[in-house]
């Protein structure tokens, strides 16, 4: 045996089987890499779509709530038809296709309706800018004078009831002398000018109300136009708060009540009341009972676009024929206007 033989076990890979495990290896890696990224792209898919279900329950739960109280403490026994008409306040006042195809809704109601007795003039204004001299005022009317003075709003009608202005009273001088000057006020609410566009004479009538509040709900496509946002704005203040972004389209129906029966008109005919008695238009907003609500939300971030989608159509507005890739959820939910009776419909 020849030891000197060198012994050489040496083991390895050929090239071809590197470039097998190689690809295999990629393959692999690669798998894992789109698995991870799609989970990624479906959490991020999920969360947007979270964000479009928060908006929807929070932005209906609103509209709902408001068009509950529409015409709260509205009743004829305070305010007759007319007046209602000279403020210009009805339940319910609905603009069909708006802007854009998107309705607008004004919900109207006296949020606090004092029980206060109402006082008159014991003279004619001299000017319309005038303060308001009047007969002794009740106990409860020198009580808002404090100090601090309570500011509240109060209306004003001649005795033909021709004439009505809504006006906050800033200032109860002394037991028969009103004030309503302009600037802020401590309800937020403000004159515009102590200007009350007619001379009231003797004899006018002035309520107080307190707080009659009107709301507006509609979409707003001015402030951020590539995400249309839900608005609410108080028509007091002038002050607009974004209840929901990317809100793309807002619709309202309504069942009326025609004859003052109290019930529902069976618009179609079928013999029951459902879904198809709504209508899109109404000839006097006073005979409304209730109330459809629909909106369409969208997604907001690319991750959640889908190949093919387009804005559908809800009521009477016409859906989009081009598609933009955008995930989208409507939804529609129906209530019942509470405050409205017999006694004040189909009068405002």
């Amino acid at each position: 045996m020849n030891l000197n033989r060198k012994i050489n076990h040496e083991a390895g890979f050929t090239l071809i089987e590197m470039l097998v495990v190689l690809a295999i290896t990629s393959v692999i890696f690669a798998a894992i890499f789109w698995s991870l990224t799609f989970q990624q792209m479906s959490a991020q898919r999920q969360t947007s779509l979270a964000d479009i279900y928060d908006n929807q329950r929070f932005g209906m739960d609103i509209i709902q709530r408001y068009i509950r109280i529409a015409g709260l403490n509205m009743n004829a026994q305070k305010f007759s038809s007319a007046i209602l008409g000279l403020m210009n306040f009805q339940p319910l006042s609905h603009e069909d296709a708006w802007s854009q195809g998107t309705d607008r809704l004004t919900v109207s109601y006296i949020y606090d309706n004092d029980d206060c007795g109402p006082v008159d003039l014991s003279a004619t204004m001299p000017r319309t800018s005038a303060e308001l001299k009047c007969e002794t005022l009740n106990q409860c009317w020198i009580d808002k004078k404090g100090p601090p003075m309570i500011e509240f709003q109060a209306l004003i009608i001649d005795p033909t009831e021709s004439y009505a202005t809504l006006f906050v009273i800033t200032m109860i001088q002394t037991s028969d002398h009103i004030q309503h000057n302009t600037g802020t006020t401590s309800i937020g609410i403000q004159n515009a000018t102590n200007d009350l566009g007619y001379h009231y004479p003797k004899g006018s009538t002035i309520l107080m109300i307190e707080r009659a509040e009107q709301q507006r709900f509609f979409i707003d496509f001015v402030t951020d136009p590539g995400h249309p946002r839900l608005a609410m704005e108080n028509l007091n203040t002038n002050v607009v708060v974004h209840l929901a972004t990317d809100v793309e389209d807002l619709q309202f129906a309504f069942a009326t009540d025609s004859n003052d029966d109290n019930l529902i008109d069976d618009v179609n005919g079928n013999g029951t009341i459902d879904g198809g008695d709504y209508q899109t238009t109404v000839v006097d907003d006073d005979y409304i009972k209730a109330v459809r609500t629909s909106m369409c939300f969208r997604s907001r971030d690319w991750t959640t676009k889908v190949a093919q989608n387009v804005r559908p159509s809800i009521e009477n507005h016409a859906g989009s024929s081009t598609p933009d890739g955008f995930s989208r959820k409507t939804i529609s939910s129906r209530v019942s206007v509470r405050n409205l009776s017999p006694a004040y419909m189909g009068g405002f």
